[in-house]
């Protein structure tokens, strides 16, 4: 559910940033349209409205521009919420044990139900293995212990 809203608020950012690029070009345009206006107006070539009207375009796309940059502001500001809030998610394995696997890095956002990492119970562990064929004479169990170890269940090595 976090992760969704947190999507979703990077969704926002990237929307709002992009408003925000196009409104800039808007201003852009405006500026350039109003110096081409008073050329032509100096020149006799065009109406002193020409001009007025070019301000009130540049007027009312800087005003548009102001807000694409404060729906931006209020986006990252919303983003950086959710990801306060994500930064106290606790994980607890099920059982007692060992890490032997991260599938996850720190930052990333996983999907409810993904693995994340893998532990195991050393108490529980079997290791299966097989020794080649002309190693199979040199194979033998490892001598009793007082404390069994699953590490020390036999040796095979070579002479």
């Amino acid at each position: 559910m976090r992760a969704e809203r947190l999507r979703a608020a990077t969704a926002a950012v990237d929307a709002a940033r992009a408003e925000l690029a196009a409104a800039g070009a808007e201003v852009t345009e405006a500026r350039r349209q109003i110096a081409l206006e008073s050329r032509m107006f100096a020149a006799g070539a065009t109406a002193r409205e020409s001009v007025r009207i070019a301000r009130a375009r540049l007027a009312r796309d800087v005003a548009s521009s102001d807000r694409a940059a404060a729906a931006l502001r209020e986006a990252s500001a919303s983003r950086a919420a959710i990801e306060s809030q994500l930064s106290y998610t606790r994980l607890a394995a099920p059982i007692d044990g060992v890490v032997s696997l991260v599938k996850a890095q720190v930052g990333e956002v996983g999907a409810p139900g993904a693995a994340l990492a893998r532990v195991f119970d050393p108490d529980n562990l079997m290791i299966r293995f097989q020794c080649r064929a002309i190693a199979g004479a040199r194979c033998r169990p490892a001598p009793p212990s007082s404390s069994p170890s699953p590490a020390r269940i036999g040796r095979c090595g070579r002479t």
